[in-house]
Protein backbone atom coordinates (compact mmCIF):
# COMPACT_ATOMS: atom_id res chain seq x y z
CA UNK A 1 0.00 0.00 0.00
CA UNK A 2 1.36 3.39 -0.95
CA UNK A 3 2.16 5.84 1.80
CA UNK A 4 0.30 8.45 -0.25
CA UNK A 5 -3.06 6.65 0.02
CA UNK A 6 -5.83 8.64 1.75
CA UNK A 7 -3.68 11.70 2.43
CA UNK A 8 -5.82 14.74 3.17
CA UNK A 9 -4.60 18.22 2.24
CA UNK A 10 -6.08 21.65 3.05
CA UNK A 11 -7.85 23.06 0.00
CA UNK A 12 -6.04 26.27 -0.88
CA UNK A 13 -9.05 27.50 -2.93
CA UNK A 14 -11.55 27.47 -0.02
CA UNK A 15 -13.39 30.64 0.98
CA UNK A 16 -11.51 32.93 3.43
CA UNK A 17 -13.78 32.06 6.37
CA UNK A 18 -13.19 28.34 5.79
CA UNK A 19 -9.45 28.99 5.56
CA UNK A 20 -9.52 30.80 8.89
CA UNK A 21 -11.40 27.95 10.53
CA UNK A 22 -8.95 25.36 9.20
CA UNK A 23 -6.00 27.48 10.26
CA UNK A 24 -7.39 27.74 13.79
CA UNK A 25 -8.01 23.99 13.84
CA UNK A 26 -4.44 23.39 12.66
CA UNK A 27 -2.98 25.44 15.54
CA UNK A 28 -5.26 23.84 18.13
CA UNK A 29 -4.52 20.28 17.04
CA UNK A 30 -0.96 20.43 15.78
CA UNK A 31 0.83 23.06 17.83
CA UNK A 32 1.54 20.59 20.68
CA UNK A 33 3.33 18.09 18.42
CA UNK A 34 5.20 20.85 16.59
CA UNK A 35 6.35 22.16 19.96
CA UNK A 36 7.71 18.69 20.78
CA UNK A 37 9.22 17.96 17.37
CA UNK A 38 11.20 20.88 15.99
CA UNK A 39 12.08 18.88 12.89
CA UNK A 40 8.53 18.81 11.47
CA UNK A 41 8.18 20.38 8.03
CA UNK A 42 4.46 20.08 7.25
CA UNK A 43 1.36 18.54 8.81
CA UNK A 44 -2.03 17.68 7.34
CA UNK A 45 -4.85 16.44 9.56
CA UNK A 46 -5.23 15.91 13.29
CA UNK A 47 -1.72 15.21 14.52
CA UNK A 48 -2.62 15.09 18.20
CA UNK A 49 -5.56 12.68 18.38
CA UNK A 50 -6.63 11.53 14.93
CA UNK A 51 -5.45 10.79 11.40
CA UNK A 52 -2.68 12.91 9.94
CA UNK A 53 0.19 13.05 7.50
CA UNK A 54 3.42 14.41 8.98
CA UNK A 55 6.45 15.21 6.83
CA UNK A 56 9.69 15.88 8.66
CA UNK A 57 12.49 18.15 7.53
CA UNK A 58 14.86 15.23 7.00
CA UNK A 59 12.38 13.54 4.61
CA UNK A 60 10.78 11.07 7.04
CA UNK A 61 7.01 10.61 6.61
CA UNK A 62 4.28 9.25 8.83
CA UNK A 63 0.75 8.70 7.59
CA UNK A 64 -1.64 7.30 10.16
CA UNK A 65 -3.26 7.73 13.55
CA UNK A 66 -2.02 9.74 16.51
CA UNK A 67 -2.90 9.61 20.19
CA UNK A 68 -1.49 12.21 22.58
CA UNK A 69 0.84 13.29 19.74
CA UNK A 70 2.36 9.78 19.42
CA UNK A 71 1.96 7.20 16.67
CA UNK A 72 -0.93 4.95 17.70
CA UNK A 73 -3.08 2.41 15.92
CA UNK A 74 -2.59 1.83 12.19
CA UNK A 75 -0.05 3.82 10.25
CA UNK A 76 2.75 3.91 7.68
CA UNK A 77 6.23 5.21 8.47
CA UNK A 78 8.80 5.79 5.75
CA UNK A 79 12.24 6.98 6.87
CA UNK A 80 14.95 8.71 4.89
CA UNK A 81 17.21 5.76 5.73
CA UNK A 82 14.94 3.60 3.46
CA UNK A 83 13.34 1.86 6.43
CA UNK A 84 9.63 1.31 5.82
CA UNK A 85 6.98 0.09 8.25
CA UNK A 86 3.27 -0.47 7.79
CA UNK A 87 1.13 -1.78 10.61
CA UNK A 88 0.17 -1.19 14.22
CA UNK A 89 1.77 1.28 16.64
CA UNK A 90 1.44 1.84 20.36
CA UNK A 91 2.89 4.86 22.16
CA UNK A 92 5.08 5.66 19.18
CA UNK A 93 6.56 2.14 18.81
CA UNK A 94 5.92 -0.74 16.43
CA UNK A 95 3.40 -2.83 18.36
CA UNK A 96 1.04 -5.46 16.97
CA UNK A 97 0.91 -6.92 13.48
CA UNK A 98 3.14 -5.21 10.96
CA UNK A 99 5.42 -5.30 7.92
CA UNK A 100 8.96 -3.91 8.19
CA UNK A 101 11.55 -3.45 5.46
CA UNK A 102 14.99 -2.46 6.73
CA UNK A 103 17.56 -0.33 4.88
CA UNK A 104 19.61 -3.47 4.08
CA UNK A 105 16.47 -4.91 2.39
CA UNK A 106 15.83 -7.50 5.10
CA UNK A 107 12.08 -7.94 5.62
CA UNK A 108 10.14 -8.90 8.74
CA UNK A 109 6.43 -9.60 8.74
CA UNK A 110 4.66 -10.59 11.91
CA UNK A 111 4.07 -9.49 15.47
CA UNK A 112 5.84 -6.67 17.34
CA UNK A 113 5.80 -5.61 20.96
CA UNK A 114 7.31 -2.37 22.28
CA UNK A 115 9.33 -1.91 19.11
CA UNK A 116 10.79 -5.45 18.99
CA UNK A 117 9.98 -8.63 17.12
CA UNK A 118 7.72 -10.50 19.55
CA UNK A 119 5.30 -13.32 18.80
CA UNK A 120 5.09 -15.20 15.51
CA UNK A 121 6.71 -13.84 12.39
CA UNK A 122 8.98 -14.35 9.40
CA UNK A 123 12.34 -12.62 8.98
CA UNK A 124 13.79 -12.86 5.47
CA UNK A 125 17.31 -11.64 4.88
CA UNK A 126 18.14 -10.02 1.55
CA UNK A 127 20.85 -12.63 0.97
CA UNK A 128 18.34 -15.45 1.25
CA UNK A 129 18.33 -16.73 4.83
CA UNK A 130 14.82 -17.05 6.30
CA UNK A 131 13.50 -17.71 9.79
CA UNK A 132 9.84 -18.43 10.47
CA UNK A 133 8.64 -18.97 14.00
CA UNK A 134 8.45 -17.47 17.45
CA UNK A 135 10.26 -14.36 18.69
CA UNK A 136 10.60 -12.96 22.19
CA UNK A 137 11.97 -9.47 22.90
CA UNK A 138 13.59 -9.22 19.50
CA UNK A 139 15.23 -12.66 19.40
CA UNK A 140 14.37 -16.10 18.06
CA UNK A 141 12.80 -17.95 20.97
CA UNK A 142 10.57 -21.01 20.91
CA UNK A 143 9.62 -23.19 17.94
CA UNK A 144 10.64 -22.25 14.43
CA UNK A 145 12.52 -23.11 11.27
CA UNK A 146 15.48 -21.52 9.53
CA UNK A 147 16.64 -22.11 5.96
CA UNK A 148 19.82 -21.09 4.14
CA UNK A 149 20.40 -20.32 0.44
CA UNK A 150 22.52 -23.49 0.10
CA UNK A 151 19.53 -25.65 1.06
CA UNK A 152 20.43 -26.26 4.72
CA UNK A 153 17.44 -26.21 7.03
CA UNK A 154 16.78 -26.54 10.75
CA UNK A 155 13.39 -27.22 12.33
CA UNK A 156 12.99 -27.18 16.09
CA UNK A 157 13.61 -25.11 19.18
CA UNK A 158 15.46 -21.79 19.53
CA UNK A 159 16.65 -19.72 22.47
CA UNK A 160 18.12 -16.22 22.32
CA UNK A 161 18.86 -16.43 18.57
CA UNK A 162 20.52 -19.84 18.79
CA UNK A 163 19.49 -23.44 18.17
CA UNK A 164 18.64 -24.71 21.62
CA UNK A 165 16.43 -27.65 22.53
CA UNK A 166 15.22 -30.52 20.37
CA UNK A 167 15.32 -30.27 16.61
CA UNK A 168 16.45 -31.56 13.22
CA UNK A 169 19.11 -30.05 10.98
CA UNK A 170 19.38 -31.05 7.29
CA UNK A 171 22.70 -30.34 5.56
CA UNK A 172 24.67 -31.80 2.62
CA UNK A 173 22.66 -35.03 2.58
CA UNK A 174 22.96 -35.50 6.34
CA UNK A 175 20.35 -35.32 9.07
CA UNK A 176 21.39 -34.20 12.54
CA UNK A 177 18.70 -34.62 15.17
CA UNK A 178 18.51 -34.59 18.93
CA UNK A 179 19.13 -32.18 21.78
CA UNK A 180 21.08 -28.99 21.07
CA UNK A 181 22.60 -26.42 23.42
CA UNK A 182 23.82 -23.11 22.02
CA UNK A 183 23.83 -24.48 18.47
CA UNK A 184 25.85 -27.59 19.36
CA UNK A 185 24.56 -31.18 19.28
CA UNK A 186 24.59 -32.62 22.81
CA UNK A 187 22.66 -35.87 22.57
CA UNK A 188 21.53 -37.28 19.23
CA UNK A 189 22.55 -38.68 15.86
CA UNK A 190 24.09 -37.58 12.58
CA UNK A 191 22.78 -39.79 9.78
CA UNK A 192 23.99 -40.11 6.18
CA UNK A 193 20.64 -40.12 4.39
CA UNK A 194 22.03 -42.03 1.41
CA UNK A 195 23.89 -44.85 3.15
CA UNK A 196 22.03 -44.70 6.50
CA UNK A 197 25.42 -44.75 8.23
CA UNK A 198 25.22 -42.81 11.48
CA UNK A 199 27.19 -41.64 14.50
CA UNK A 200 25.73 -41.03 17.93
CA UNK A 201 26.61 -38.05 20.12
CA UNK A 202 26.46 -38.21 23.93
CA UNK A 203 27.20 -35.20 26.09
CA UNK A 204 28.53 -33.39 23.04
CA UNK A 205 30.98 -36.09 21.96
CA UNK A 206 30.70 -38.78 19.27
CA UNK A 207 30.78 -42.38 20.48
CA UNK A 208 32.50 -43.64 17.31
CA UNK A 209 34.70 -42.43 14.47
CA UNK A 210 33.42 -39.50 12.39
CA UNK A 211 36.09 -39.75 9.69
CA UNK A 212 33.51 -40.40 6.99
CA UNK A 213 31.48 -37.32 7.85
CA UNK A 214 32.12 -33.79 6.54
CA UNK A 215 33.83 -31.52 9.05
CA UNK A 216 30.92 -29.07 9.03
CA UNK A 217 28.57 -31.89 10.04
CA UNK A 218 30.71 -34.06 12.33
CA UNK A 219 31.74 -31.08 14.46
CA UNK A 220 28.10 -30.40 15.25
CA UNK A 221 25.75 -27.82 13.86
CA UNK A 222 27.37 -24.49 13.12
CA UNK A 223 25.75 -21.38 14.48
CA UNK A 224 22.69 -20.28 12.56
CA UNK A 225 21.93 -16.82 13.89
CA UNK A 226 20.11 -13.89 12.39
CA UNK A 227 21.41 -10.49 13.42
CA UNK A 228 18.42 -8.69 14.90
CA UNK A 229 17.92 -5.03 14.11
CA UNK A 230 15.87 -3.13 16.66
CA UNK A 231 13.28 -1.08 14.78
CA UNK A 232 13.32 2.66 15.24
CA UNK A 233 10.67 4.39 17.29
Amino acid sequence: MSIFVNIRFINRFSFPIKKAGLLLLFYVLCLPIIAQRKDIKTVSGDCENGDALVIYKNGDRYDGFFKDSLYEGQGMLRLKSKEYYEGAFSKGLYDGAGYLQLPNKDVYEGSFKAGLYDGNGTLTEYKGRTYTGSFLKGKMNGSGSISLPNGDKYIGSFKNDEIDGYGEYYSQGYLTNGLFRKSKLINGKIVNLETQEFVTFTKGKPDSSVENFPDSVSSGVRKLTIVNVIPKK
